[in-house]
């Protein structure tokens, strides 16, 4: 099970279609080992959930890289500072193709699945386990995404606090999809909760408000049954009696 949700990573999406070979480590020891073995076989073992990853380019992609970092400065610089205590950087990612972002480690910090290992052995440890979870990250965004173009587009404008919001929802979404954990999951659920009354056309500051219903009517729908009754039996007795 574990191995098709690799498959599926928005991590690796890029490096299939561009026909790489992935070794998909799902076992707890496997990125212990591989943390000392960098080579197999002359060839060099690379970690691509970390930020350091980078796709061969050539000198046609490098040019194409280079203005697409210029055309979205505004967004990665702003998305950075809305999020400064979550993210090391906000980066223009060359592997995306379907998601709007993924999320990896910095060069020194922990992947998902490392990052889980760790929490678990210092679960008797709150601060300890906490700290995992809070460690900065790496945003990488996919420039041909029309939720990436939208954000841009705003941000140029005037960001507002709906689109705050909406930045971090994709970040957090980004989080989970990339197999981390959040720090706060009800925050989440709460910014979801508001796209979701966006979406059905619901103010999205419309309050809970229980549901008036008449107890009489329900009283009178119960009568209704037991005179259809009684008079089912008078006709089975008047039968009977014929």
């Amino acid at each position: 099970v574990y191995k098709r949700q690799l498959m599926k990573s928005p991590a690796i999406q890029g490096l299939l279609k561009r026909g790489y070979e992935i070794l998909l480590l799902d076992d707890p020891i496997d990125e212990f080992c591989i943390q000392h073995l960098t080579e197999y076989e002359k060839k060099k073992l690379v970690n691509v959930a970390k930020g350091d990853f980078k796709l061969p380019e050539d000198e046609g992609e490098k040019k194409r890289t280079k203005k697409l970092k210029k055309l979205y400065q505004p967004l990665t610089d702003w998305w950075r500072k809305l999020l400064d205590k979550q993210l090391d950087s906000v980066v223009i990612s060359s592997r995306l193709t379907d998601d709007p972002c993924v999320i990896v480690a910095t060069e020194q910090g922990y992947s998902a699945n490392m990052e889980r290992i760790s929490r678990a052995q210092a679960y008797a440890h709150p601060d300890r386990a906490r700290a995992y979870t809070d460690s900065r990250k790496i945003l990488e965004i996919n420039p041909n995404h029309p939720v990436v173009k939208e954000l841009l587009e705003r941000v140029k404008e005037s960001p507002d606090s709906e689109t705050e919001e909406m930045a971090t929802l994709l970040f957090e979404t980004a989080l989970i999809n990339s197999g981390y954990s959040m720090s706060n999951p009800t925050d989440f659920a709460k910014r979801f909760y508001k796209v979701f009354y966006g979406a059905l056309g619901i103010p999205k500051d419309a309050k809970v408000e229980e549901v008036d219903v008449s107890l009489d009517d329900e009283e009178e729908e119960e009568k209704k049954p037991e005179n259809t009754e009684s008079e089912s039996r008078e006709e089975t007795l008047s039968l009977i009696h014929i």
